[in-house]
């Protein structure tokens, strides 16, 4: 039996696309648009996690490579398939090592210094 495909949540909501586009092409992180968003700062637009903005990042393709160095992801089943992204992006994935809640949090930290 075959999966029934749904539109991703992007492809969905034209206004929420609009904005991480716009975003992206004014040189923002994918973490900087995602935590914007999670904060409400955006009124009407929905939360969309930081994988879903790089994936957007990887389709619009005329981005600069410069824009895409690497990506850090929780230590979760949720992304057990990283490669993958790591394939579209072309950009090296790290995951966090077990049971260590504050190493993202302090990862997100040092690339925002290093930007």
């Amino acid at each position: 039996m075959l999966r029934r495909q749904r539109p991703a949540v992007l492809e969905r909501d034209p206004a929420l696309a609009g904005y991480v586009t716009d975003r992206l092409v004014e040189g923002w992180a994918p973490e900087q648009i995602a935590g914007r968003l999670k904060r409400g700062v955006e009124r009407g637009l929905r939360y969309v996690s930081t994988e879903t903005v790089a994936v957007m990042m990887a389709v619009l393709g005329r981005l600069t490579s410069s824009m895409r160095g690497s990506i850090t992801f929780d230590n979760d089943t949720t992304f057990a398939r990283h490669s993958l992204l790591r394939g579209l992006l072309s950009a090296t994935t790290y995951v966090c090592d077990a049971y260590t809640s504050g190493q993202k949090g302090g990862i997100k930290n040092a690339n925002g210094s290093i930007r």
